[in-house]
């Protein structure tokens, strides 16, 4: 299951959703809008938050196309701000469990 098709089981918990990318803001509103989101896409074309989060995925090297990309994952935030839960898979592929973050999403919201 794609996040997109995930979105509305979070939002009825309250959860608001922020994406991040390192494409540039011509491909990020591209795919924005080709695939309907109804959550914002940030561009993050120097990596420089992914690194921060500590979600750089150390595969491609600079040169490569896919240089800067970031591990598929998630993080629930708190109303302070404070993250309260990470969830990142190592394989482009890869998605994390939804279920596991819907339960963590249900547990932050009480």
């Amino acid at each position: 299951m794609q996040l997109s098709e995930f979105a509305p089981r979070l939002t009825s918990l309250g959860i608001k959703i922020v994406t991040v990318t390192y494409d540039s803001h011509e491909d990020a509103k591209t795919f924005h809008d080709r695939n309907h989101l109804l959550f914002p896409v940030l561009k993050d074309e120097a990596s420089d938050l992914i690194r921060l989060l500590g979600i750089l995925d150390t595969g491609p090297q600079p040169g490569d196309a896919a240089y800067g990309i970031a591990y598929p994952g998630m993080f629930l935030v708190d109303n302070e701000g404070k993250i309260s839960a990470k969830f990142a898979e190592v394989g482009y592929r890869d998605r994390p469990n939804y279920n596991e973050i819907l339960s963590a999403a249900a547990k932050l919201g009480n």
